[in-house]
């Protein structure tokens, strides 16, 4: 996949939040919601570093399991 630095950027700031609110507040493991998302922890932190972003699935997947986890509290 050709990188795509807006994506990348995005992707950070939404797992810097998901990070904030959920797992640094043990609400939710890294691999918990990597399973969430159907990736690896790796992968979660691959893209929270910046090092690729994800698919258009692996995006979609992750909007989904924010949105699952934003409308649980």
């Amino acid at each position: 996949m050709v990188r795509d630095p807006q994506r990348s950027t995005y992707v950070i700031s939404l797992l810097d939040i998901i990070f904030q609110k959920y797992i640094v507040t043990d609400k939710i493991t890294v691999s918990e919601f990597a399973k969430m998302v159907g990736v690896t922890r790796a992968q979660i932190y691959n893209w929270k570093k910046g090092l690729n972003a994800p698919s258009d699935m692996a995006m979609q997947k992750l909007l989904v399991a924010v949105d699952n986890l934003a409308s649980k509290g």
